[in-house]
């Protein structure tokens, strides 16, 4: 299985693929609403100057309308084009007063009065309709109608829907690649300012561990010293209580540091984890004894993947050492592995006090406790689980919780297997 070198590269990528994604997006909206906006404006136009040849039609064929008997007709100009009137691509039509058709010149067109609407369907084609009263002295005398085919202005737009959906797949696949390249640059000071955040942060580890393993060294040799002297060492065991808490948390921010920055291709190796979770589950028997917890253990045999099995083996003690440290006694803790396909499934399920449904969108944050109050009494920091993910994460993985309040919680791990190849 092809690895990145580091979390780090990965949560930059990441950060590349979510603004590419997010500007593809954006934009992928605006040219659609571009595009619509641009159709609709197009056909208003083209419908726009269809209604003004309907008008200019009108004007110029209504001086050729005589009334004879108040009874509007053709004059003789009509009559004499007659013989070609395939070259007319307008339909003119006369009506009476009551709706019947007088007279037409042209293609035949529809041959009812059309009063309410402006296009009509005739037969394949499509015809947008203007008409107008013909009146004597105030008295109408009849309609005059003219009719022009729609097919022109339907190529059009649908020569433009065509153009746009061909263009479309182009215009997607450039903004992808434009907003990739676009969001490495943006995202490089992003991962500068990572590189040196955790290197701070492994610096100012290093640097604060010679101290704290001086004051610890120092603490104790007094304690020992005013216990012969019989003199009260309560602020001693206060001070090295204090100094092994803050040791805790620097080496777990130093570990935290090292899985995002240094768990490496060289570092993952094909691994038994079923023999791995039998040996953690076996180191925490006694633990649990103490507490009179019972541990049960489900494990599907020959279990392979790739990964750092160390840093695997801290993942499954934290979330042990949690199911034993929130159990009550005479609870149930329950670790199960099983493969399904080629992902396999871990599972450390326990009978304890659960988690807030509100909480659990936060519980793998970095020093995000439930209860920083139970939490400090227990010993923990808050970076157990943060170190667990970045852990699963690095190993291509999911981690997943489920809890409820009083009934207990389930976390879930999911691994890549081995492939058979390199088993």
């Amino acid at each position: 299985m092809v690895m990145v070198n580091s979390l780090r590269w990965q949560m930059v990528n990441n950060l590349r693929w979510q603004i590419a994604t997010y500007f593809v997006a954006l934009s992928a909206i605006v040219y659609v609403t571009s595009t619509f906006l641009g159709l609709i404006f197009f056909s208003t136009s083209l419908t726009a100057a269809l209604d003004e040849e309907l008008a200019v039609f009108a004007s110029e064929v209504g001086h050729a309308i005589d009334l004879q008997n108040d009874r509007p007709h053709f004059r003789d100009w009509a009559r004499k084009v007659e013989t070609q009137p395939a070259r007319s691509i307008a339909s003119i039509q006369i009506f009476d007063a009551a709706g019947n058709m007088i007279d037409h010149y042209g293609p035949p067109g529809m041959p009812q009065l059309i009063l309410s609407t402006k296009e009509m369907n005739s037969g394949a084609f499509k015809m947008r309709v203007k008409t107008g009263p013909l009146k004597k002295d105030g008295k109408l005398v009849g309609y005059l109608q003219i009719q022009l085919p729609t097919n022109g202005r339907d190529s059009a737009i649908y020569q433009y829907c065509v153009t746009t959906a061909l263009f479309a797949p182009v215009v997607l696949i450039s903004l992808v690649l434009i907003s990739y390249f676009v969001s490495g640059k943006v995202a490089r000071p992003t991962q500068e300012t990572l590189k040196t955040l955790r290197n701070f942060v492994a610096d100012a580890g290093h640097e604060l561990n010679t101290p704290l393993t001086i004051i610890q060294v120092q603490i104790e040799s007094l304690a020992r010293k005013l216990k012969k002297q019989s003199i009260d060492e309560k602020e001693s065991i206060v001070i090295t209580s204090a100094v092994s808490r803050m040791s805790l948390i620097v080496n777990d921010l130093m570990l935290l540091s090292e899985i995002e920055g240094a768990l490496k291709q060289s570092d993952h190796n094909n691994f038994d984890l079923s023999k791995l979770l039998t040996e953690i589950t076996d180191e925490y028997r006694e633990q649990f004894s103490r507490k009179e917890l019972t541990i049960v253990v489900s494990l599907a045999e020959d279990l392979k993947v790739d990964g750092n099995a160390e840093a695997m083996s801290h993942v499954f003690g934290n979330l042990l050492e949690n199911a034993c440290r929130y159990t009550p006694a005479g609870g149930t803790v329950t670790i199960a592995a099983v493969l399904n396909g080629r992902l396999v499934t871990v599972s450390v399920a326990d009978t304890g006090i659960g988690i807030p449904a509100e909480s659990l969108p936060f519980i793998f944050d970095r020093f995000y406790r439930v209860d920083p109050s139970r939490s400090r009494e227990s010993g923990g920091v808050g970076l157990g689980l943060a170190i667990a993910k970045a852990v699963v994460d690095n190993h291509h993985g999911k981690i997943e919780i489920q809890s409820e309040l009083e009934k207990g919680s389930k976390f879930s791990i999911t691994l890549p297997a081995s492939r058979p190849d390199k088993v």
